[in-house]
């Protein structure tokens, strides 16, 4: 997936930084522009990660979708890390790409977990879900070599129905008026 990521940068001019939203911009690639990927991708979402999320949240592969998806490249010389947000998805995911070793620093934190903050670092190829959400930030990477993870939102139909049920009439998505 590195690979297949860095190639598809370097067929693009290399990675610009830019991202690809406006709010929260990661040095990034859309897996949707990387035919690699995105047979990876499938068979990825099929064997492990909508079992995953089926096991963690208890919602059925069928009422899933993958709305984006894309691998994202931290490193000390470059973007190290994404600041404290929330996700426009139901559930997310990330899947850490890298070697642990051949990188020091970054890692999930959710600053609201109790009883204290909480910085999740997976092992290679172990995927983190979560809720879309919930207030979570990218720790910076510090030193050695880029670290790079494959990140995904994910609708789920029952918490989107949901959603819409506890949104008042009129409020924006993030809940103001």
């Amino acid at each position: 997936a590195i690979a297949a990521a860095e190639a598809h940068a370097k067929s693009l001019g290399g990675w610009d930084g830019a991202g690809h939203h406006d709010t929260h911009q990661t040095n990034d690639i859309v897996v949707a522009d990387c035919a690699e990927l995105c047979t990876w991708v499938r068979r990825l979402l099929r064997r492990s990660i909508w079992p995953a999320i089926e096991a963690q949240f208890g919602i059925r592969p069928r009422d899933l979708w993958l709305e984006d998806c894309f691998v994202v490249k931290y490193e000390a010389s470059g973007q190290s890390g994404l600041g404290r947000h929330a996700d426009d998805s139901e559930l997310s995911f990330n899947l850490l790409l890298s070697d642990p070793a051949s990188f020091d620093g970054g890692g999930t934190a959710f600053a609201d977990a109790e009883p204290e903050e909480r910085t999740v670092r997976p092992a290679r190829g172990e995927v983190l879900t979560h809720f879309g959400r919930v207030m979570h930030e990218g720790k910076p990477t510090t030193g050695g070599a880029p670290r790079y993870i494959l990140a995904g939102f994910v609708r789920a139909r029952p918490l989107a129905e949901a959603w819409k049920l506890l949104r008042p009439t009129g409020a924006s998505p993030d809940g103001g008026g």
